[in-house]
């Protein structure tokens, strides 16, 4: 058969299939296109779209880290933080000046009164930051009449309380100590408050504080306290850690005695803790180091006798506080001190300083004898530029800015240091700045029995 015909005629039926096999795909798909185009659409529920967004506490809008825009009735207008607010008034922390000031509720636009009306939802009408005395007393007397103290049990340690303070030992102590330590403690009270610094604002006012005293210095150890110390000062727990026998009547010579009290001043260590237990919201502040532990040392200078704070000569009372801390009743005294360079003593904290004390030499006399030259300085040799200092940093100002807007105030730290340096110079006290301040023989100076203390002097170190 010819090859031809066989392929004419193959072609001739795969044509035939294929017009077969379009017309068949033909007649499906519009089958199948007019049954879905006639079929009933399903109906599916309408989908309503809701943008989710993060929840957000109403209150963060009220907190004090966040600045807000005041308005006075007249149109003035500030930026600054609420510290806190009452009914009647607000505490504002104004930026970047860092001053804090009360303004009547009345003078307030009306959104700024809505806004505390929204704070105090959120915060409870309290206004834990009493206003000020606008002048220093020449002294505050707390030896008045004795402490009410109640004496309890609890297992077995003995308890007593006063109004602000409960004591607590595993033994008995001596009536006429724990007498001496109630007027004190509530002397204390009364001596803060009545000074023109903020030291009791944004204070815990309910709770009694709590005073543990130890029997023996062994028992007073096992509480973690540095071996250098006589008692401390926790402010984990607000609590303050003594041992009895330093507040015995004792007079032990030893040099930079921390441990022993005289009987002129003989409880200046337990003042010195209890000041620190009162000013607990400086402490919980930014404050450095030099502010908390300038402060006990300034009103433990001031306390003479005990009970009695006398405000009328503060330079001479710290000038005496530094010589009775020698031990030698006088017969010597500091004609220079070695000073930490403000550049770093300004900022440093609690930690740097119980380091810098602990491996000093001289026990850390410098450092302390530091912080309250200081601390003095900046209450009365400054304009009392200490007051807006601690305002700034209890309600909340970081340390830096608060150094800048009331200490230096454009001002270097040089200069400060020389304004330092020529105001003590003027009150009978010499400053050597130096990295690693330690007291040496050439800082003292001394007539009566000057040889035989310098010798005792010699061997302490």
């Amino acid at each position: 058969m010819n090859i031809w015909v066989v392929m004419d005629d193959f072609l001739k039926s795969l044509t035939k299939f294929g017009c077969i096999l379009f017309f068949l795909l033909i007649f499906v798909g519009g089958a199948g296109f007019l049954f879905f185009y006639f079929q009933k659409p399903e109906e599916r529920p309408e989908v309503e779209i809701i943008e989710t967004k993060p929840e957000v506490d109403k209150g963060d809008q009220f907190s004090s880290q966040i600045a807000r825009t005041w308005t006075a009735q007249d149109g003035r207008q500030i930026e600054g933080h609420l510290v806190a607010a009452t009914s009647e008034e607000a505490l504002v922390r104004v930026i970047p000046a860092e001053r804090v000031y009360r303004i009547p509720r009345e003078r307030l636009s009306s959104d700024d009164q809505t806004f505390i009306d929204g704070w105090l939802k959120y915060n409870n009408e309290n206004l834990p930051y009493p206003r000020l005395p606008e002048s220093w007393p020449r002294s505050i007397d707390g030896r008045n009449s004795k402490v009410p103290m109640h004496e309890t049990r609890d297992g077995t340690d003995y308890v007593w309380k006063t109004e602000h303070y409960e004591i607590r030992s595993p033994e008995e102590v001596k009536t006429e100590i724990l007498d001496s330590l109630a007027m004190i403690c509530e002397s204390i009270e009364g001596a803060i408050s009545g000074v023109p610094l903020p030291l009791t604002w944004a204070r815990p006012s309910t709770e009694k504080r709590h005073i543990f005293l130890y029997p023996s210095r062994m028992a007073y150890l096992e509480t973690g306290a540095q071996p250098n110390w006589g008692g401390h000062y926790d402010p984990e727990t607000n609590e303050v850690h003594l041992v009895t026998e330093f507040l015995e009547d004792v007079d032990v010579r030893s040099f930079f005695g921390q441990y022993t009290l005289k009987k002129r001043n003989q409880y200046d260590l337990f003042v010195h803790e209890i000041i620190h237990q009162a000013t607990l919201s400086v402490i919980a502040s930014e404050a450095p180091a030099w502010t908390t532990e300038g402060v006990a040392e300034y009103f433990t200078a001031l306390q003479n006798p005990p009970g009695r704070f006398n405000f009328a000569d503060p330079q001479l009372a710290a000038r005496r506080h530094i010589t009775d801390s020698l031990q030698f009743d006088g017969l010597i005294e500091v004609k220079t001190l070695p000073m930490p360079h403000l550049s770093t003593f300004l900022y440093e904290d609690t930690g740097e300083f119980n380091e810098n004390t602990l491996n000093a030499r001289d026990g850390g006399f410098c450092y302390y004898a530091a912080a309250l030259v200081l601390f003095e300085y900046f209450t009365h040799g400054d304009g009392n530029s200490m007051r807006p200092f601690l305002e700034a940093l209890v309600s909340g100002a970081d340390l830096e800015s608060a150094v800048d807007a009331h200490l230096l105030r454009g001002r270097s730290i040089e200069e400060v240091e020389e304004a330092l340096a020529t105001y003590w110079k003027r009150n009978g006290l010499e400053f050597e700045f130096t990295i690693a301040p330690t007291l040496r023989i050439s800082d003292l100076q001394g007539e009566v029995g000057l040889d035989s203390a310098l010798s005792d002097f010699r061997r302490g170190l």
